[in-house]
């Protein structure tokens, strides 16, 4: 904010009392307002400045936008008063006398001042139908294993098949075969295998195992989003069959055929 310095008073008024004649602690009063509405600025802050620039005192306003503060010894020298508030322009007036008695009535009023703002970027990402009425996005938030939408899909350009889309995903290792493995979860030799649902149908399971299906199911422009649960602790009650240790949920943009016809 900057300081519009004013000499003389322009907006105060001299109210001398008659009862309270303490040069050194005479009372400095009044409000802050906004130009124009007489709006009182409740956020403002008041000051007592010396020729130095050296803050004496500061006090907020009130509801009102009133203040009150005592003067500085007069040894000080000359002070002055300083009001600001954000999204207006501060102002400074003054100098006061170094000696007064009684109250010194002010009425400071600051302009507006648009803030600018730095600029802010804001990603909305479309979120599907399908994905959103199956629960998707709500486990999602909880933090529930690792999602893929379609947008993270189509942004993986590199990825051919549905094996390489896997393949981006933490805890997921796809061999040169397409075999796709979940660290964290038991190997094929201990008999504890996952689950993979296409569109909530189980077609992966401990009784039709072949390694290769998930990745050969579905291709990648037919997939509206992927779901990899790696241990039986983070797999969705609906998906927590006896048997699997971990769950691939695959789901279609709808109307493809499956890779593997």
């Amino acid at each position: 904010m900057r300081l519009r310095p004013i000499l003389g008073w322009a907006t105060a008024l001299f109210l001398l009392g008659s009862g309270w004649a303490t040069p050194a602690y005479a009372q400095i009063s009044g409000r802050v307002l906004s130009t124009g509405s007489d709006e009182p600025l409740t956020q403002a802050m008041v000051s007592l400045i010396d020729s130095a620039g050296v803050v004496i005192r500061t006090t907020p306003v009130d509801f009102e936008g009133s203040f009150f503060l005592l003067s500085p010894p007069p040894e000080r020298g000359p002070v002055m008063i300083y009001a600001e508030a954000f999204g207006f322009l501060s102002m400074m007036e003054g100098p006061l006398p170094p000696e007064w008695e009684g109250t010194l009535q002010v009425e400071m009023r600051l302009e507006p001042q648009p803030v600018e703002l730095d600029s802010l970027d804001v990603e909305v990402r479309p979120r599907s139908t399908k994905l959103d009425l199956n629960g998707y996005y709500m486990r999602e938030a909880m933090g529930q294993g690792f999602h893929m939408d379609r947008l993270d899909i189509t942004d993986n350009i590199s990825a051919v098949t549905t094996a390489d889309l896997l393949r981006a995903i933490p805890g997921v290792t796809v061999n040169n075969t397409g075999e796709v493995e979940l660290r964290g979860v038991a190997n094929f030799a201990t008999f504890c295998f996952y689950r993979v649902y296409l569109d909530g149908v189980l077609m992966v399971s401990p009784v039709s195992w072949d390694p290769n299906w998930p990745t050969n199911l579905i291709r990648p422009q037919e997939l509206e989003g992927i779901e990899v649960y790696r241990r039986p602790a983070e797999v969705p009650p609906q998906y927590a069959q006896s048997g699997a240790c971990g769950v691939i949920l695959l789901w279609s943009r709808g109307g493809g055929r499956r890779g593997n016809e």
